[in-house]
Formats: structure tokens, C-alpha cells, sequence
């Protein structure tokens, strides 16, 4: 969809961060966007340095102690 490009322009957001999903909300006069990053990603973690996975191992890994 044309709106999410147009919107990752607007914020300047850098690869490898990109727009999942753009919401017009007239009655509010908001505009919701949602950003994300590739699912294969891999990001380190500020505290131990692992490198982790975005969704099930980051959660476990914010459970855990470090």
C-alpha cells in the first residue's frame, strides 16, 4: 500500500524498520501507524549482549535474569 512507503518517509525510518499498518481515525482527527522490523531480525540485548529474536525469545528472555 502507497500510504505505508509515503508514511516510512515522513518518520525517516531506517532499514530495517519499515510501516505494518496505517489508521485513519477522522472522528479523533488521529492517524495511528504501526512500525516493525523484519521477523528473521535479530537484535542484542541491552543488558547481557545476546543476540535474540524479536517475539518469543525477547519475551523469555526479559522473564529471565540476567
Amino acid at each position: 500500500m502507497r500510504d505505508r512507503k509515503l508514511y516510512e518517509q515522513i518518520l525517516g525510518l531506517p532499514e530495517p524498520w519499515h510501516v505494518t499498518d496505517v489508521e485513519l481515525r477522522d472522528e479523533a482527527s488521529e492517524v495511528i501507524v504501526e512500525v516493525g522490523l523484519g521477523s528473521s531480525l535479530r537484535l542484542s540485548c541491552p543488558e547481557c549482549r545476546e543476540k535474540l529474536g524479536l517475539m518469543d525469545e525477547v519475551a523469555e528472555a526479559v522473564r529471565a535474569p540476567h
